[in-house]
Parts: structure tokens; sequence; C-alpha cells
């Protein structure tokens, strides 16, 4: 999936990755963290503190996940997130924490009705 490998592209530039949790009886993935990448510290300089637009990115992206279905995954992000909050108490607004708590929250989004697909493409919104 296409999106994967952008989230994994931006978790690297954060110093971050993601990490199998829980793996079922194939082998198969089942759950993930996302923790410390080994280059975190070389990393962390660039966005680990207050008032950076690196935050906005953050939301985005799990409230991207959180809309595509993928919810698990902002959720792992958010976790280590607040994990980083704790370990580092004055890197991120109070604001900023509210934004990334709402970002994982479950949303349900309008049920399109009607779709006409011509040269004037009509959709029309519950």
């Amino acid at each position: 999936m296409l999106v994967m490998g952008v989230v994994q592209v931006m978790l690297s530039f954060y110093g971050l990755v993601e990490v199998p949790d829980e793996v079922d009886e194939d082998g198969q993935v089942i759950g993930l963290i996302v923790t410390l990448a080994s280059d975190f510290d070389d990393k962390k300089d660039n966005w680990l503190n207050r008032f950076n637009h690196n935050h906005l990115r953050l939301t985005r992206i799990m409230k991207s996940l959180t809309i595509l279905g993928l919810s698990k995954r902002a959720r792992a992000l958010h976790a280590v997130l607040m994990w980083l909050n704790k370990q580092y108490p004055k890197a991120f607004h109070s604001v900023t924490i509210d934004f990334w708590n709402e970002a994982i929250k479950e949303q349900r989004l309008p049920v399109i009705r009607r779709v006409i697909l011509s040269s004037d493409t009509i959709f029309s919104y519950n």
C-alpha cells in the first residue's frame, strides 16, 4: 500500500520505526508498535521542540491513518508520541497534545449518495 510507504518515510524522518508486536501462527504481523529508531538521537533535534511545524504533520499522519481505516497504526504512533511527551515534557505544547488526541478518534465520514461521472461530475453527500 502506497500510503504505508509514505508513512515509513515520514517515521524515518522523525527517527521512528514501526516494528511487529504480535505475529500469528502463520507468521503474519497482526500487531505493530512505533518505537525509536537507532538514529532517533540524530534526528530528534529537527522536530522535538515546542511549536515545531512538524507537529502538525504528525497530526495529519494520524488523522489520515484513522480516516483510511488504519487506526491501529495511528494509535501506535500516538502511543510513542505520548511516551516522548513524558520523556521530554517541554517538547510539546498542550494544544498539540489535544490535536493528537483528537486525530486518533474514529470518525464517521459522509456517505456518498450519488456520483455522476461525466464532464460535469456531481458528488452528493449525506
